[in-house]
């Protein structure tokens, strides 16, 4: 859907002025300056406009339209008038890596909320980004990301607890529900989405890590979290003694996809026209997602000030900083970097894993060779009764070399990056490199690592159909649509 259709037949005055005003800028202004890159090949209403690049932000298929482009283009494609895709490794050190002159463009304006207060992520400033990382950095190093073992081995627990049940009710009922999440018994396997569960294990464990306490979202099978009703309430809280907020419920996960959708039609969109994309009621759903996942967060920080966790979390931790000048954060730089934290410790996380799981599940003897080598260190999976000693795992599991080649795989199979293992490893950077490779990475490899070792080893997992493709749905990031699997117990399968 193009920019031009979007319009509401009932604001026929905005459509007419907006549509005007579209036309000149959109067309007018890209003819007159070339920016350097008429001889790039793209497809050629990209040249002339941002419509082109603007219909590809509401198509949920970006990545496969751009690699199609790739394909008929070649490695640089000029997708808008000042704008090009790059499909080449050898770019990815020029542009990214230590040393690079590159700033971030306006694309990451969109991130920006708390009135106009970026976080690490989304500030475009080299020296900001540095000031900031200071804070955030120290709380995600490997050596305090180790002590967050036991809250990722908590919510395990509870997962494993819920699947177990439901693993066992499938012998004896047709079909049953935890919480919002239903599942059915077919060839004596449990058949449930995947996907929910494992949104809701990271939603809890980064909301425990940052706030001290998680969602409930495992407990209660329910992705359904209570926020303030107003941001600004909730960020005047911070340094006040007013702690009663209204609340309202929001489904997180939902919400969550809706901000995805906002956000890329707004960073995809010229830095000029986003102001006016709030006359587009087809915008309006995205909008508010922002502004409920904003709330999410300041409601997570109020509610952790007012407490004193018997544990270190990381929101403790970047307070404590002090940036070169002695300085601490203030209330919206703490909230601009807990949203931040969310979205980039729950969403992607659990995306990634259920893609894992599905493949594991499609090709049953890469499964069984990553379930031997599970068996060597962990025993058989009889023993896995009881969760053991899974909650102190890490340390055994860490450097087991299928299951690392398993992770990367996971998250390189949607590359488009072929041919020899020394060039895609060239390639290989699913968390960013340079000064802006993602500071999560460290507790991203602890909590896949943990979760897949001991999900693979307890259960075993089928598709319905061998055939099945994973269907994504192509934002900002990629996210699995669903993934309804067969689960059962290993020494079940295997007695």
């Amino acid at each position: 859907m193009s920019i031009l259709l979007i319009f509401d037949s009932a604001q026929p005055v905005y459509g007419v002025i907006l549509v005007t005003a579209a036309l000149i800028a959109l067309f007018a202004y890209p003819l007159l300056a070339s920016h350097g890159l008429r001889h790039i090949p793209g497809p050629p209403l990209a040249k002339l406009s941002n419509v082109w690049l603007s219909w590809l932000s509401r198509t949920s298929r970006i990545n496969t339209i751009l690699h199609e482009q790739h394909k008929k283009y070649g490695k640089v494609v000029r997708i808008a008038p000042n704008h090009v895709s790059i499909a080449d490794p050898a770019a990815l050190h020029a542009i990214y890596g230590h040393g690079s002159q590159a700033l971030k463009s306006d694309f990451y304006q969109a991130f920006v909320q708390f009135g106009g207060t970026p976080s690490v992520f989304s500030t475009r400033s080299k020296e900001e980004h540095a000031r900031k990382r200071k804070f955030v950095a120290h709380a995600l190093s490997m050596r305090s990301v180790m002590e967050y073992e036991p809250t990722i081995a908590q919510y395990q627990r509870m997962l494993v607890e819920h699947w177990d049940r439901i693993c066992s009710d499938a012998k004896k009922t047709s079909r049953g529900t935890v919480g919002t999440q239903s599942w059915y018994s077919k060839d004596g396997r449990a058949w449930l989405d995947i996907m929910h569960w494992l949104n809701f294990v990271a939603f809890d464990i980064i909301g425990d890590l940052v706030f001290g306490s998680g969602f409930g979202m495992v407990a209660n099978g329910s992705d359904v979290v209570k926020i303030a009703k107003s941001q600004t309430a909730a960020l005047e809280s911070f340094d006040s003694d007013k702690h009663d907020l209204d609340t309202d419920e929001i489904p997180a996960v939902k919400v969550v996809l809706e901000r995805g959708d906002h956000v890329a039609t707004s960073a995809f969109s010229p830095a000029w026209f986003r102001p006016f994309l709030r006359f587009f009621p087809a915008t309006n759903k995205g909008r508010r997602a922002m502004e409920l996942f904003g709330n999410l967060a300041v409601t997570a920080i109020a509610r952790r000030l007012l407490t004193s966790p018997d544990k270190v979390d990381l929101l403790s931790k970047m307070v404590e900083i002090k940036d070169d000048g002695g300085r601490t954060m203030d209330g919206r730089e703490l909230a601009a970097e807990a949203t931040t934290l969310l979205i980039a410790g729950s969403d992607t996380t659990s995306n990634s894993m259920c893609a894992i799981i599905f493949y594991l599940a499609k090709y049953q003897d890469i499964q069984s060779i990553l379930q031997r080598e599970l068996d060597d260190v962990l025993g058989s999976p009889s023993a896995s009764e009881v969760y053991d000693d899974h909650d102190k795992v890490y340390d055994r599991i860490k450097n087991l070399p299928f299951l690392e080649a398993v992770i990367n795989e996971g998250l390189r199979l949607q590359s488009t990056v072929g041919g020899d293992k020394v060039a895609m490893l060239k390639a290989f950077a699913p968390f960013q490199i340079g000064s802006r490779a993602c500071l999560g990475r460290n507790l991203a490899n602890m909590e896949m690592t943990m979760l897949l070792a001991t999900l693979l080893h307890r259960y075993h997992f089928d598709l319905e159909n061998p055939a099945q493709v994973l269907a994504i749905y192509e934002a900002i990031i990629r996210k699995p649509l669903e993934c309804i699997v067969g689960v059962r117990r290993r020494e079940e399968v295997e007695a």
